[in-house]
Formats: C-alpha cells, structure tokens, sequence
C-alpha cells in the first residue's frame, strides 16, 4: 500500500490523501487531475512529490528504478 497526498492550492480542504496499491496509482492520479483539472495542485507517493504531465497523470513509473538511463530532463521527447 501507498499513501498518495495531493495538496492543492486551489481547493478546499488543501489536502487529501489516499491510500492505494502502487497498481491503482496511475488511475487515481488520473481521475484526481480530470476532478480538479485547472486547479494548481502537488502529488506526493509516500513523502516524494511525484511528476504528473498537465492532465495530471503519472509521468514516471513509481517506484524509480535505481538504474535510470534518463534523468527526467528530457520529458517533451525533443530530438
């Protein structure tokens, strides 16, 4: 089980939390960013914020390998 936590500037309250398997994440992250899309808002997994693209969704796999052969740097895939 993971805990995420989704602190938003724009709602009330600030924060949320919801306990999930590392399986449901994506969906979860996915339907919180369609509920509050325009809203400015974090999501945190366990204490780490995560990178979320503008819809919202996991842009990464969680957990991050150790072993990464990109640093992140490179996330609109330009040439």
């Amino acid at each position: 089980m993971i805990e995420l936590r989704f602190v938003n500037s724009d709602a009330t309250p600030k924060t949320s939390t919801v306990r999930c398997d590392t399986s449901s994440m994506a969906q979860v992250m996915a339907w919180y960013g369609a509920y509050y899309a325009g809203d400015r808002y974090a999501v945190f997994a366990d204490g780490e914020k995560l990178a979320k693209d503008r819809n919202g969704e996991l842009v990464s796999p969680y957990p991050p390998s150790s072993s990464s052969e990109t640093s992140g740097d490179d996330v609109g895939g330009g040439r």
